[in-house]
């Protein structure tokens, strides 16, 4: 490996499950020449255990990057502080974008990354959330009848201006911001061709370039065993979010024959919110009693892998890209995995070969077949694309090419399409 005057990667992180990973894959590649940085004051990391991180604060990053010659500044998901980094970074950087999914669904792709990635039934329960009081309702109402509206009234036509001011907010606050990214890689490469089609002023380059790598390889588990078990179990979504549409399967599997056997496994360790969470444990309990199992605390790789050991069928009902790196997972070991087909994922795993079923919405009360396991034939060759695909880094000649692309200077604008190749992060 070579490199120019010595660069550094400047990685811009969470507290998030994955940057172990990437941790031990850029050092591997380009090592000793990576710090990883959490902006942010000093505090206990939940999910960060190899990784030695750093905390500081913007004006620092800043003056840091104003100090190298030869550097490149990788934002792993852009947090809520990202915009005002971005503003500030120093022309001569090259500045990466390894995009998580939440970071961009709702803002430079599909639209709103509520209401509309929520099942009628999830939407139904979003709406019991309490609600502290809202300066803003109050204005609202007041003004509505000021004007002599009735509050439904005021808030359609409210609904048909607020698309324009958001389109003009980010126009004045984000987009100077983001227009400042050289390399913007989501988890699909049709999300980056979808984000360019519907953002005429988003113009950054891609380049195929995986930060995580599998789930497994932190761990460095053997899935062989995994793959030859027999599992009873069904797996319910991914985390503790909203987007998760976990009401729509329950209410799938209330209607199925479960068998003698069969638990409900719903992980609920991951997301975030507390409100949604106890919601989901409150009404697995009700509607599974004790077949109902959910994971509330953190796993290492080697424990979760167990855990999905045990699970014979899988239930993915996101409407947006999310959970890749489960169900890859649970494509390797040969379990038969289900998935909204508004995703685009499922549309890229189609594409890549996989045997993977759309979530049944229509299955008759009693119905058991949809929980039949997959078959040999099918799980053999779900693994055999999976191992298939790029696993640990990338070869040597990618490895260089990435770093040719991002330590000797920013891309030309108008080549922002050089990179077709399909992008692979295995989030």
């Amino acid at each position: 490996m070579t490199f120019p005057s010595s660069p550094i990667a400047i990685h811009i992180v969470q507290d998030e499950k994955f940057i172990d990973a990437a941790f031990e894959r850029y050092e591997t590649a380009w090592p000793g020449r990576n710090e990883f940085l959490i902006i942010g004051a000093p505090r206990e990391l939940r999910y960060i255990r190899k990784c030695p991180v750093r905390f500081t604060t913007i004006p620092d990053v800043i003056l840091h990057l104003r100090t190298l010659k030869r550097v490149a500044l990788i934002l792993h998901s852009l947090s809520g502080g990202s915009h005002s980094l971005l503003a500030q970074v120093p022309d001569h950087v090259c500045v990466v974008w390894i995009g998580w999914g939440f970071d961009y669904y709702g803002k430079i792709l599909g639209g709103s990354d509520s209401a509309d990635r929520l099942m009628e039934e999830t939407r139904a329960l979003a709406a019991t959330r309490p609600t502290r009081f809202n300066w803003r309702v109050f204005l609202e109402t007041v003004f509505a009848r000021l004007i002599k509206l009735d509050l439904p009234t005021w808030r359609r036509i409210r609904a048909i201006a607020q698309p324009l001011q958001y389109k003009q907010e980010l126009a004045r606050e984000k987009r100077r911001a983001l227009g400042r990214i050289d390399y913007f890689i989501p988890v699909l490469k049709s999300e980056y061709d979808r984000a360019l089609a519907e953002n005429d002023w988003f113009r950054p380059s891609h380049f195929a370039w995986s930060s995580y790598g599998r789930m497994t390889d932190l761990g460095g588990a053997n899935t062989e065993p995994a793959f030859l078990s027999e599992g009873t179990d069904i797996l319910v979504g991914n985390s503790a979010t909203l987007k998760n549409n976990h009401l729509e399967v329950f209410s799938l599997l209330e209607r199925l024959d479960l068998g003698g056997t069969s638990r409900i496994v719903c992980p609920l360790s991951y997301g975030g919110d507390p409100w949604y969470k106890e919601k989901i444990l409150i009404e697995g309990e009700r509607r599974f009693g004790n077949r109902f199992r959910p994971l509330t605390e953190f796993l290492d790789s080697d424990s979760y892998l167990e855990i999905l050991s045990s699970v014979k069928v899988a239930f993915m009902n996101h409407r947006r890209q999310q959970a890749l790196g489960n169900i890859n997972l649970l494509l390797e070991i040969g379990r038969r995995v289900y998935m909204n087909a508004d995703s685009l994922l499922f549309d890229e795993l189609k594409r890549r070969g996989h045997v993977i079923e759309e979530i049944p919405r229509h299955t008759e009360k009693g119905s058991a077949r949809a929980l039949d396991p997959l078959p040999i034939e099918d799980r053999r060759l779900n693994r055999e694309i999976i191992l298939a695909r790029r696993t640990g880094l990338p070869d040597p000649s990618q490895v260089q090419l990435f770093a040719d692309a991002i330590f000797n200077g920013r891309p030309k604008r108008a080549a922002h399409l050089i990179r077709n190749t399909d992008a692979s992060i295995e989030n």
